[in-house]
């Protein structure tokens, strides 16, 4: 019986903590579920205690708020300290408005942001896509980006390693999809608003489970 009221407890905890954080948390079901015995995935790469920056690049333009870029990396920092991956992080904003301070149009390299902001290691996400609907058609919020390492000191990349055969960049891709949505949610502006949130949400917690041992899960839950 303690066990079961421990859980509840657990559960409501997080459904409190959900609705405070992120508006759009309303607009998904039940999602976080308490599941014993369940295998753990590895983590992708061992990421260095040493003070962090998630800096979130969007060249191709995939995101339509701003604001997202900021969202997407400080969770991904407030997630690797929660699992106590890294002690110090530095907000994603400052990296942001060191990146916006390019000269001539140049753009600086990763290392020199981090350096500019006092992280010694760059946590870097380039978003691919970001779409609320894989044909314009379908309510299906779907993510695409690629993320590395790089070490802000020494100048190289930690993650992923570096190919024996070829010295090119790299990148380790992450996908994530929500389930297929209500019509009437993708209509309306500010359900679509809530679909990037999610979406953004859902993103963030993928790519910071690349560098956790974790449960993997689906979400099952369908948005209303």
């Amino acid at each position: 019986m303690l066990k079961n009221f421990l859980r509840s407890a657990l559960l409501l905890a997080l459904a409190i903590a959900c609705t405070g954080f992120l508006s759009s948390c309303n607009i998904l079901g039940p999602a976080a579920f308490i599941i014993d015995g369940m295998p753990k995935r590895d983590a992708q790469y061992a990421l260095m205690d040493r003070p962090t920056v998630v800096f979130v690049d969007d060249p191709r333009n995939a995101l339509s708020d701003r604001n997202l870029r900021r969202y997407i990396g400080d969770k991904v920092a407030t997630q690797l300290m929660l699992n106590k991956i890294v002690t110090v992080t530095i907000s994603s904003a400052d990296a942001m408005g060191v990146a916006r301070g390019d000269r001539h149009g140049k753009r600086m390299p990763i290392e020199a942001i981090g350096r500019a902001v006092g992280a010694e290691q760059v946590l870097y996400i380039e978003m691919m896509s970001f779409t609320l609907s894989p044909d314009n058609v379908t309510p299906q919020p779907i993510g695409i980006c690629k993320i590395k390492v790089i070490d802000a000191m020494n100048r190289i990349r930690l993650f992923p390693e570096m190919d024996e055969n070829s010295q090119a960049a790299a990148a380790y891709p992450v996908h994530v999809a929500l389930p297929r949505l209500s019509t009437e949610l993708y209509r309306s502006a500010s359900g679509r608003r809530k679909m990037n949130e999610q979406l953004a949400s859902h993103m963030a917690d993928q790519i910071a489970k690349v560098f956790y041992k974790h449960v993997p899960n689906e979400l099952g839950s369908r948005l209303k």
